[in-house]
């Protein structure tokens, strides 16, 4: 455990920028009335972890975003699906209704 400038604990966090994809830091917890302390806590990344990292993160955000697009193409389907049922019950009833009630004349 490590302490800040100010004395609170500090935080222990994850960058994800692009530079620092994954890479470990501890920073205080004061937020905006915070010290400003900050300290790595794991080494530099090499070059090439640079390059694939975030490359990683962006096909793992595409590929989240066209889950949930493909998620929500099918409830449309289902609502239209559900809509087309409930048209066909009507529609059985209002002919029952009109049928039952020439029979009655």
């Amino acid at each position: 455990m490590s302490f800040c400038y100010c004395g609170r604990v500090a935080a222990d966090r994850v960058a994800w920028t692009d530079a620092n994809a994954g890479r470990r830091f501890k920073n205080c917890i004061g937020g905006t009335n915070g010290c400003r302390y900050f300290q790595w806590v794991d080494g530099p990344l090499c070059s090439r972890a640079q390059v694939v990292i975030p490359g990683l993160l962006r096909r793992l955000r595409d590929m989240e975003a066209n889950y949930e697009n493909q998620v929500l193409e099918a409830q449309k389907r289902e609502n239209k699906k559900w809509r087309l049922r409930m048209c066909v019950v009507c529609l059985v009833w209002l002919v029952l209704y009109v049928f039952s009630g020439s029979e009655k004349k």
